[in-house]
């Protein structure tokens, strides 16, 4: 073993150090939930569902999972609520699934608009294209394969998403709910430098899932800090929503 391959052992090791550690803290948390906190939870999961389907105008059945590794009904009712009121041109998402069927059918309902997502596992992305073909919803999408590239922000190195080909587009609305965090605590930062500097003049609004974890809640904070343009606050959503908009906007 050469140098340079040590090295990237070694880089290997750390990411998943920080993973483990991460996921320790949240087997901790849940640990700490009672069996009745944990069905009151599900059972208003399951009110948001029937929410978030009737904006959809829907029948049960008709979205993919929305447990486990999906974005939570309350995460995705909120921004289906902004997509169907601010009716936005561009929607960027940092990840695909559910939710892009979601804001895809949101943005079919307007009428208008069309939604980007960035997703670096093609098999995932090829799962989410046949989500949304059986749904007729291709024509809102464009489903962007963005392989992990190496990339060094703030002396840290980061795995994240190559942007070199995805569209130069201003982004009316920017939802970050990837990369997967097992990739680093502060997998999600690049996102900031990456990705605000695009956001639609005044009008530009992001919205960051899964504030609970420590590290994306301290990488959306160094966010808040370096984009003083842009006010934040906070949703009480299952897994935390922090949501970062131009100041002259309402809520």
């Amino acid at each position: 073993m050469n140098e340079n391959q040590y090295n990237t052992l070694l880089k290997k090791i750390d990411h998943l150090q920080a993973s483990v550690a991460g996921m320790e803290k949240e087997l901790a948390q849940l640990k700490g939930q009672t069996l009745p906190t944990l069905f009151w939870q599900t059972s208003q999961q399951t009110e948001y569902l029937d929410l978030l389907l009737r904006k959809l105008d829907r029948p049960r059945g008709w979205l993919p999972p929305t447990r486990g590794w999906a974005a939570s009904p309350d995460f995705l009712l909120l921004v289906a609520d902004h997509i169907l009121a601010a009716k936005p041109q561009t929607v960027v998402e940092c990840g695909c699934g559910t939710s892009s069927v979601v804001f895809a059918r949101c943005l079919q309902i307007n009428g208008t608009g069309k939604l980007y997502s960035i997703e670096h596992d093609d098999r995932f992305r090829a799962k989410t294209a046949g989500m949304l073909q059986t749904r007729d919803l291709c024509a809102f999408t464009q489903l962007c394969h963005t392989p992990l590239t190496d990339l060094k922000l703030l002396d840290i190195d980061f795995k994240w998403y190559d942007l070199s080909r995805f569209p130069d587009i201003a982004i009316d609305c920017l939802i970050v709910d990837g990369p997967p965090s097992q990739l680093g605590a502060f997998s999600r930062y690049p996102a900031g430098p990456l990705l605000f500097n695009r956001l639609s003049p005044q009008t530009g609004v992001v919205f960051a899932d899964d504030l609970f974890r420590d590290g994306i809640r301290r990488s959306f904070n160094q966010w808040k800090h370096e984009f003083r343009q842009l006010t934040a606050s906070i949703e009480d959503t299952e897994k935390g929503c922090g949501v970062l908009r131009f100041a002259r906007q309402s809520a």
